[in-house]
């Protein structure tokens, strides 16, 4: 059965349409911040708790929030299942993913999202660029992708080491890891599971979608409840749980590094 995201053009089932988008937006988007002047439209389908899936579309704000929401996997990334691997447009609320460190945890929701031209970058990161089948074959990754990586010299004690979640775009060297600006629209896929963790896309160890823990900062009451939204299995930002790994940008490690 193939997941209903992959028909990216179908009409959805329920529409959250954006509040207000002329006067009360700066509002509902945090009062320090400026109102954005573009939409995004992301397609969810999402894994009630009484076991029934809703698909819904929703317009939101094109700022960086909602595009990592939606925003990981380009169409036709491999996602490690259960049942071996599959694309991540075929996958569907209920799937059963093995995690990183042993288990495995089932899908509850997946986004998709088109990055259009101009929009953004992805980040093309080639066969075996972190190890032999890390990944096989390339991995397209967007903006909302981390990967989870080793730092040795970040322990607490000395030689120690620390697994740690950074974004794939960090990772542009322009060899193993290369920028591209696509010529034409690229659909994205995001995937939340029952709790944060971290999974398998093409080999590479990547983490399923939270927002962070303190994504609510410095947004109003109507855009919280905005995109939340977007995920009919939770009700509030506590209730993604807590973080798998902690996350780090290279640069805050580079400091810590030299520290």
């Amino acid at each position: 059965m193939k997941s209903p995201l992959g028909r990216a053009d179908r009409a959805a089932a329920t529409t959250t349409k954006l509040p207000a988008l002329h006067g009360r937006l700066a509002e509902t988007h945090g009062r320090d911040q400026p109102a954005p002047s573009r939409t995004r439209r992301i397609q969810v389908a999402c894994r009630l708790p009484d076991g029934s899936v809703r698909e819904t579309q929703h317009a939101v704000p094109d700022t960086p929030l909602f595009l990592d929401a939606a925003g990981a996997f380009a169409r036709g990334t491999l996602i490690r299942t259960e049942a071996g691997p599959g694309a991540v447009e075929d996958l569907i609320p209920g799937d059963r993913l093995p995690c990183a460190g042993g288990g495995t945890e089932t899908l509850v929701w997946i986004g998709s999202t088109l990055l259009a031209p101009g929009a953004g970058a992805l980040s093309r990161v080639t066969a075996d660029a972190f190890g032999l089948g890390r990944p096989s074959p390339d991995v397209l990754a967007g903006p909302g992708a981390r990967l989870l990586h080793t730092q040795p010299r970040l322990g607490a004690a000395p030689g120690g080491a620390l697994r740690v979640l950074s974004r794939v775009n960090e990772f542009v060297d322009g060899a193993s890891v290369i920028e591209i600006a696509p010529p034409s629209p690229v659909r994205l896929y995001h995937i939340a599971l029952a709790r944060h963790a971290v999974i398998y896309a093409g080999g590479l160890e990547v983490e399923s979608f939270h927002p962070g823990t303190q994504a609510q900062q410095g947004l109003g009451p109507n855009m919280q409840a905005l995109f939340l939204s977007l995920f009919g299995h939770v009700e509030t930002f506590d209730d993604f749980g807590p973080l798998a790994c902690p996350r780090l940008s290279r640069e805050t490690m580079e400091h810590l590094k030299e520290a």
